[in-house]
C-alpha cells in the first residue's frame, strides 16, 4: 500500500512539473499543458512498468576445496618414495596456523556478489583474507619439485611444481601446472585428465584434474517471485552436471539435527563443500 502511495505521488510530481516547464517556460496555454503533462506522466508510469525487473536474486555462498593429495601426488608420479609423503606431511604442520597451508588446509573463497551474467563478482578468499574479482589462483608446492638433469646450471634444476584454481569454460578448473617436458615425458604412465594446455612462454603445462560445474551452484539464484518446481528443475541439472564431470554428492551431518549442512561432493582427486553465507 505505501509502494503504492509513493508511486502516486511520484507520478503526481512529474505531471506537475512537466506542466509548469510546458505553461510558464514554453509559453504553452494552460489547457494544452495539462493535456501534455499528462500524456507524458503516462509515458513515464508506463516505462517504469516496463524496465526490466530482475527474475533472479543473488545469494552469497562460500566454497571449501580439499585436493586428496597422497592419490594426487601419487598417480602423477610427484612421489618418488614412501619418504617423500612423509616429508610432505611434515612440512605442511611446520607452518604457522594462522597462515596458510595447501598440504594441510582446504581452499575456501566466498562469492559475495555476483552479476546476473557471470562477468563481475566480488571474491572473498578466505585462505588468505583478501578481496579478489575472479578466481585464478595458483599455489607452489614447494616441498614438491621435478629435477631436470639436463640443465647444467644446478640453481636452475629444479622446477617448481604449483596447483591452480581458475575460471573455466564450465566451470572452476582444478589442476596441476608442470614442466612441459617432464608431461611430455610421464604423461603415458599417468591417469588421463580432463585437458592440458601448454604455457609455451614459460614452459610449463596446466592439467586440469578436475571441473567443478558452474550449474553446482545454481541453487544460490532464486526466483524473485515464486516459481513452482524451479528447485526441482535446479536440482535435476544440478545432478545432470556432477554425472557429467564426474562427481558424486555426499551426505554430511545429520538430517533430524537443525543445522544447515553444507553441500558436499567428492571425486578421486577432490572434496568440494559449498553453502550459503
Amino acid at each position: 500500500m505505501r509502494a503504492s502511495a509513493k508511486t502516486v505521488l511520484g507520478l503526481l510530481i512529474y505531471v506537475l512539473i512537466v506542466y509548469l516547464v510546458l505553461s510558464y517556460a514554453a509559453q504553452v496555454p494552460a489547457r494544452q499543458s495539462v493535456v501534455l503533462a499528462l500524456f507524458f506522466g503516462i509515458l513515464f508510469q508506463s516505462a517504469n512498468h516496463a524496465a526490466a525487473k530482475p527474475i533472479l536474486r543473488f545469494t552469497p555462498y562460500w566454497v571449501s576445496i580439499v585436493p586428496k593429495w597422497y592419490a594426487i601426488l601419487t598417480d602423477f608420479k610427484l612421489l618418488q618414495d614412501s619418504g617423500d609423503w612423509t616429508a610432505v606431511r611434515d612440512s605442511s604442520e611446520s607452518v604457522e596456523r594462522w597462515r596458510f597451508s595447501i598440504f594441510r588446509d582446504p581452499l575456501w573463497f566466498s562469492v559475495v556478489h555476483q552479476s546476473a551474467d557471470g562477468e563481475q563478482a566480488l571474491i572473498y578468499l578466505n585462505s588468505y583474507k583478501s578481496f579478489i574479482s575472479e578466481v585464478d589462483l595458483r599455489e607452489d608446492l614447494d616441498i614438491i619439485s621435478i629435477i631436470d638433469e639436463k640443465e647444467g646450471y644446478h640453481l636452475l634444476r629444479k622446477e617448481k611444481v604449483r596447483f591452480f584454481t581458475k575460471y573455466g569454460g564450465s566451470g572452476y578448473e582444478l589442476g596441476l601446472e608442470l614442466p612441459d617436458w617432464w608431461w611430455d615425458k610421464n604423461k603415458a604412465s599417468c591417469p588421463s585428465v580432463v585437458s592440458e594446455t601448454k604455457e609455451c612462454m614459460f614452459g610449463t603445462v596446466r592439467v586440469v584434474l578436475a571441473v567443478v560445474p558452474y550449474r553446482e551452484f545454481d541453487t544460490y539464484w532464486q526466483p524473485v517471485s515464486w516459481s513452482k518446481g524451479f528447485m526441482d528443475r535446479v536440482n535435476k541439472t544440478q545432478e545432470e552436471h556432477r554425472k557429467k564431470f564426474g562427481w558424486v554428492a555426499e551426505t554430511v551431518g545429520e538430517f533430524d539435527v537443525p543445522i544447515d549442512w553444507p553441500t558436499e561432493i567428492n571425486n578421486k582427486y577432490f572434496t568440494v563443500q559449498h553453502n550459503g553465507v
